[in-house]
């Protein structure tokens, strides 16, 4: 009887044995499994990053590899009202139509004197100021030929002949100042 239990034990002792190494031998095949799927995505990442990129005969190739910006043309004036093109497209006016809304006056003339080139209505205030400010942010020369009159230009070289250390805003403040009086003094 002591034989048959230490036979057991031994039996025992042997299926421990062995139903340990069959957990140490699965753990051995799921970390080739991950291991095997580790290489084959580095190998497919590897194709990916070095063999795509390269170019087919029929990818043009740039002699500088810069793309430069497009040039915008000032002066087309697809209309000939004044406005040129890139200032109508801000503006959202036609650049096939020197009078978009169609009241009779040009894009241009509506503009200087106010009125909205897209509508029947004069602009506020507000929106006329904010109109002036788009088109001189674009191109500041247009805007002194639009809504800067003769008058204000030679205030503005006097004034630019005397004092060397005035800010462009003190100019425009002090003009500001002189055109709102004349304007008082007219409605008066």
């Amino acid at each position: 009887m002591e034989q048959d239990i230490q036979a057991n034990g031994n039996n025992n002792q042997a299926e421990e044995n062995i139903a340990e190494s069959g957990v140490n031998d699965n753990n051995k095949k799921i970390i080739l499994l991950v291991g095997a799927i580790v290489i084959i995505l580095g190998v497919v990442a590897s194709y990916f990053l070095f063999f795509s990129n390269k170019e087919d005969e029929n990818t043009p190739v740039l002699e500088n590899e810069k793309v430069e910006e497009a040039e915008i043309d000032k002066e087309l004036d697809s209309d000939q009202d004044g406005l040129p093109d890139y200032i109508e497209e801000v503006l959202e006016t036609d650049l096939n139509n020197s009078d978009t809304d169609s009241d009779g006056y040009s894009d241009f003339e509506e503009i200087k004197n106010g009125y909205d080139p897209v509508s029947d209505k004069k602009y506020t205030e507000e929106e006329w100021e904010t109109v002036k400010e788009e088109i001189k942010n674009e191109n500041e020369k247009l805007h002194e030929s639009i809504f800067i009159t003769e008058d204000e230009k030679e205030i503005r070289n006097i004034f630019k002949s005397y004092t060397k250390s005035v800010t462009t805003s003190d100019i425009e403040t002090f003009l500001d100042t002189i055109t709102s009086k004349s304007k008082a003094e007219l409605n008066n």
